[in-house]
């Protein structure tokens, strides 16, 4: 039953002896690291090319104290698998004789992928946040000098500087609309 359960785990099990003998790497396993079933190997140096696990397991063994729940990237992509969460526990018999290392890892790669777009999603927010902000500045910057060409009357201008007048409004107009087209793409669902 203990080798239906091995092979049924969803995470990967790897199982090494004091000597660095592999003595248990599950099909979880296998396919996350990239690892062909027919592969057999003497160490777990030999079999892990990543130095980072193995570096965990020797880490865990001279100590004989857990590594916990460590989140770890591989160089190199295996099977799109590209970052592993990982526990190695000693492995001790009923007298607490050290016999080897128990490494538990799962591919934590979509999870990675998942909190990189949040991350993304909350700096694009952000970026929008300072748009709007920065738009409503000059909305009100624009708003103030089409206020005050609003007070010339074109008439009482001298013909020359009429049509000056006229471009000041025109622009402003067009800016501010400019703007409010940005306030309405940095905030959309609000109407500013």
């Amino acid at each position: 039953m203990s080798s239906e359960i091995i092979s049924s785990v969803s995470a990967g099990l790897l199982v090494v002896g004091l000597n660095g003998s592999v003595r248990i790497l599950n099909p979880a396993g296998r396919r996350m690291l990239g690892v062909p079933d027919n592969s057999s190997f003497d160490t777990y140096r030999e079999l892990l090319r990543e130095p980072v696990l193995a570096d965990l397991i020797e880490e865990c063994l001279p100590t004989k104290g857990p590594i916990l729940r460590r989140s770890v990237t591989l160089p190199e992509s295996n099977n799109g698998v590209s970052r592993l969460g990982v526990t190695v526990s000693p492995m001790a018999d009923q007298h607490g004789e050290l016999h080897g290392a128990i490494c538990l890892f799962t591919d934590l790669t979509a999870v990675k992928h998942l909190e990189e777009q949040l991350r993304l999603k909350e700096s694009l927010a952000i970026v929008g946040e300072l748009t709007a902000g920065i738009a409503h500045e000059f909305r009100n910057g624009l708003a103030t000098i089409h206020g005050y060409s609003k007070l010339f009357d074109l008439n009482a201008l001298p013909e020359p500087y009429r049509q000056y007048v006229s471009g000041i409004r025109a622009e402003a107009q067009s800016l501010g609309e400019v703007v409010a087209n940005v306030l309405n793409f940095a905030l959309p669902g609000q109407r500013s």
